[in-house]
Parts: structure tokens; sequence; C-alpha cells
């Protein structure tokens, strides 16, 4: 069979444009580093475990003043900052958080909760 006989250049041609092919347009907003946009005030961590894992977060997410009920998303996370963030929790707490828990439990507060559980 040739190919030729059954398709006309100019046909498909027409009715492709540029449109089809110019990228998808990003939304300015997307690009700003969430931190910027974190809560004036932080609820300071309760237990010692809330604060261990506040410094591990500061550290991770490069911000300050992380407390108990500051989200990790907020703050600018990722799934690769929560891959970093899974490694500096087994190096200080000798548990498994999964990548599950750190994003249904997204506050401070929670994943500390998820830690505490894994530690009994």
């Amino acid at each position: 069979m040739d190919f030729k006989k059954h398709t006309d250049d100019q046909s498909v041609e027409s009715r492709l444009s540029d449109r089809d092919f110019a990228p998808k347009r990003l939304h300015v907003d997307r690009l700003k580093p969430r931190s910027e946009e974190r809560p004036p005030k932080a609820v300071p961590a309760r237990e010692d475990i809330e604060a261990r894992l506040a410094v591990i977060w500061a550290d991770v997410l490069g911000v300050g003043g992380v407390g108990a009920d500051n989200n990790f998303l907020d703050l600018g996370g990722d799934s690769l900052l929560a891959l970093k963030l899974i490694s500096r929790v087994r190096e200080a707490f000798r548990v498994e958080l999964g990548m599950r828990t750190i994003f249904e439990k997204l506050t401070l507060a929670a994943q500390a909760a998820a830690i505490r559980k894994l530690m009994s």
C-alpha cells in the first residue's frame, strides 16, 4: 500500500497550528518560594521530638522559625526535599518515616507523632 496515495501533506499541515506546539503557560506565582509566605508566628515545639524535627525541617527547607503547626508544603517542601527529610529522620531517630507519611501528615506536629509511634 502506498501511503502517499492515502494522505495529503497539505491537509495535515493545515490542521496543525503553532498553538499545538506552544509550551503551556507557567503561573509566575508558582515560581515564588513558598517560604516567604509562611505564617508570621510559629507555634513553638511542644516536646523533644518536635524540637529535634523542627531543626531538621529548618535545615532541609532552608527556613527559620519552624513551629509545630507549620505545613511541609507551605514552607516549600516537595518530593525531593521529602526524600532528604526521610534520610535525616532516619539518621536522627533511627526510624523509617515513609514518603506517604510525609504527605499524609503535613504538619511538623503530625510527623513528630508518627515518629513517636514508630519509636515505641
